[in-house]
């Protein structure tokens, strides 16, 4: 239902316009190219315009300065990390292979995502940032729990219009038994949003 609303508002103000413009006189030829245009270009303007400065937004809502990983966790040098950030950062092609075939999302929300959704959320955010860069500031392990990396990484970026992205996050990895792939990525907190 949630995917759906987007395009169900989209048809309903494409007929309230196509009425409107029917009232107006509007050859009906004139009034499907509208729409035909509309339906073509509004998510990308959508994507390059009004998403960055949404984005924006969420992630200053979101913004607690005490977050972070859980008191037995201490610093530690890992290289996957970075590695997995400068495969996001030349686009999502080739980001499938670092993950696992049960692979899971966990969003702000504590909401549970597939692979496909994760994916989707990469190609936005570099649709919406066209030089989106991560860097891995620190990283956080427990003896107990060697594949769960708490990592705080700062992502920047700029939009086509408007102000530049730059925030703080941690989020929590759980990986495979290898340590080749990924199983899990856990949104944990926003510690800075500017």
């Amino acid at each position: 239902m949630r995917r759906a609303l987007p395009l169900l508002v989209g048809v309903l103000i494409g007929v309230v316009v196509g009425a409107l413009l029917a009232i107006l006189g509007v050859p009906t030829l004139w009034v499907g190219i509208l729409a035909i245009t509309a339906l073509m270009f509004g998510p990308h303007l959508y994507m390059r315009y009004y998403l960055p400065a949404r984005l924006r937004a969420m992630l200053r809502s979101l913004v607690d300065p005490g977050v972070g990983p859980p008191k037995t966790f201490e610093p530690v040098d890992d290289t996957f990390p970075q590695r997995l950030m400068d495969a996001v950062s030349n686009g999502t092609r080739g980001l499938e292979e670092w993950l696992a075939e049960d692979f899971v999302m966990i969003d702000a929300k504590g909401k549970r995502h597939d692979a496909r959704r994760y994916l989707a959320t990469q190609r936005a955010m570099l649709n919406a940032y066209p030089d989106l860069a991560e860097r891995v500031e620190a990283l956080h392990a427990d003896f107990e729990q060697p594949n769960v990396l708490w990592m705080l990484s700062n992502q920047t970026g700029h939009p086509r219009r408007g102000p530049a992205l730059d925030a703080t996050i941690w989020s929590r990895l759980t990986l495979t038994r290898d340590r080749e792939r990924i199983r899990e990525i856990a949104f944990e907190g926003v510690i800075r949003a500017d």
